[in-house]
C-alpha cells in the first residue's frame, strides 16, 4: 500500500501484518511529512523503525508511551548524507512552516533521526 509518493506501508511495518485503522491514518500523516523532507533532500529516506506493536516495542527497549506504538514516529537515516545536515534541513522546513513541528531527536551515536507527529513540539540531541 502506497502512503505517499515515495513511501509504502511495508517500510513502516512491525512484526505483525495487520495495522489498526488509527495506526494506518497516523502512518499516512507521517509519510506525508517525511515526503516533504525526501523532496527537499532529493534522496531516499531509509526507515529503521516505524510502527511497533507492543511486543516489538518491548524487545527493542522502547518507551512505554512511544509514538511508534501509534504509528506516529519513524527512526531513519539517508545514505551518504550527514545526520546533522538532515536534522538542520528538518529544522529549516519547520521554520518555513512546511513540516510539522512534533518530536525531533538527533541520535549522534546511532547515526539516525527520530521524527514524530506529536502535537507538542519536542526537540533533543543525544550524543
Amino acid at each position: 500500500m502506497q502512503l505517499s509518493k515515495n513511501f509504502y506501508l511495508k517500510e513502516f511495518e512491525s512484526d505483525m501484518g495487520v495495522f489498526p485503522t488509527d495506526v494506518l491514518r497516523n502512518l499516512r500523516r507521517l509519510a506525508k511529512e517525511l515526503q516533504l523532507l525526501r523532496d527537499e533532500l532529493g534522496k531516499p529516506i531509509i526507515i529503521n523503525s516505524g510502527y511497533r506493536d507492543l511486543a516489538h516495542n518491548k524487545r527493542v527497549g522502547g518507551a512505554t508511551n512511544s509514538y511508534h506504538l501509534r504509528g506516529m514516529a519513524a527512526d531513519f537515516y539517508v545514505k551518504d548524507f550527514p545526520i546533522g545536515l538532515i536534522y538542520n534541513r528538518i529544522k529549516k522546513l519547520q521554520a518555513e512552516g512546511k513540516m510539522h513541528r512534533g518530536g525531533l531527536i538527533l541520535y549522534r551515536s546511532g547515526n539516525f533521526i527520530h521524527y514524530d507527529i506529536r502535537e507538542k513540539e519536542f526537540e533533543k540531541i543525544v550524543p
